[in-house]
């Protein structure tokens, strides 16, 4: 029925070290793609690097657009944290497991 092994809590801590690193902007994600242990630690670790790219990545083009228009874009950097929302609905869903 069921094919997939099942999840130790060592794979539920690295795919929730690996959302949490998405906030504090250091990439621990990296670790259990390096490692390759485990496809759970794996597929959690593909989408804390989304989410940290995709946070990071707003966040420089929003510095960017705001130094092109000499501050007027800054009234959008509220926008760049919202990159954060699919990091916190899966390290939700991670620690539900």
């Amino acid at each position: 029925m069921n094919d997939l092994a099942p999840v130790s809590d060592e794979d539920r801590l690295w795919a929730i070290a690996a959302y949490a690193s998405v906030f504090i902007g250091f990439p621990v994600f990296i670790l259990p793609l390096a490692m390759r242990k485990s496809e759970f630690a794996i597929y959690h670790s593909k989408h804390a690097a989304e989410a940290f790219l995709y946070l990071f990545g707003g966040w420089f083009l929003l510095m960017l657009l705001s130094f092109v228009t000499c501050g007027f874009g800054v009234i959008l950097f509220p926008l760049a944290f919202l990159a954060w929302i699919p990091s916190i609905r899966s390290e939700e869903h991670t620690s539900e497991l």
